[in-house]
């Protein structure tokens, strides 16, 4: 079963591939694994999702960051969602045959197998949008394109999994400059942000933790890449396993 796999960030799809393939087009990632530089949000998402299916993906895995809504999870957290909680209130469930299996593969990494992953049209800026979005799913952790890729997937019939690592906790505070320096493709201006942060010396704290818990989070995204081989076959659906 061919495999489709998108990246929101230009960094996700480095733990990847050295390959730099224009954004928002679909790829041969490896023999029977194809994969996208979707951009971020649902709109960008969603456009991904559809395009993997239109190249022959037959199975659809959301892979990259999320945001901490529970103070359990921690920075490098690898988080496999068992539902997709959307803004609208509808429930996705993941593939349950898919996540067993990818859990065993992964499981000498710290997993969190069970849990809800909301979606959220935005960044969550602080600690208030965080908890709102908490007590209203019920979720551990957020992320901006997983709801609109499992979308994607059920106009399919395919299946859908998720791989998100935390990259932010919840008392992570993200300062609008930083929000407001990454372009619609996931790409940092980093001399806008730090043109700004000159300006704030006050937010430099923040954001020496907030790269701090970005690197661990692709350190852990590195190590999922490590355990699924080089052909990544070990990501799909009816792949080999760990066990």
């Amino acid at each position: 079963m061919k495999l489709g796999i998108s990246a929101a960030m230009p960094e996700e799809l480095r733990c990847l591939t050295k390959k730099n393939p224009p954004p928002g087009q679909a790829f041969e990632l490896a023999e029977g694994v194809l994969a996208i530089h979707s951009g971020m949000g649902p709109e960008k998402a969603l456009a991904a999702g559809r395009a993997l299916l239109e190249r022959g993906a037959e199975a659809i895995l959301s892979w990259g960051c999320a945001t901490a809504l529970d103070n359990g999870m921690r920075p490098g957290c690898l988080f496999l969602p068992q539902i997709i909680f959307h803004s609208d209130g509808r429930e996705s469930p993941v593939d349950q045959t898919w996540h067993e299996r990818l859990s065993r593969t992964l499981s000498s990494l710290e997993t969190v197998a069970l849990g809800s992953l909301a979606e959220t049209p935005t960044i969550l800026e602080n600690n208030e949008e965080r908890t709102v979005l908490r007590n209203k799913s019920g979720s551990l952790v957020a992320d901006m394109e997983s709801g609109a890729l499992a979308l994607a997937a059920m106009e399919k019939k395919a299946p859908f999994l998720a791989i998100r690592v935390i990259a932010d906790c919840v008392d992570d505070p993200v300062p609008e400059f930083v929000t407001q320096s990454i372009d619609e493709w996931g790409r940092v201006k980093w001399l806008r942000v730090l043109s700004n942060a000159l300006l704030r010396p006050g937010e430099w704290k923040n954001l020496a933790r907030l790269n701090k818990h970005f690197k661990s989070s692709m350190s852990t995204l590195k190590a999922v890449c490590a355990q699924a081989g080089p052909d990544f076959q070990a990501f799909s659906l009816d792949g080999d396993s760990s066990e």
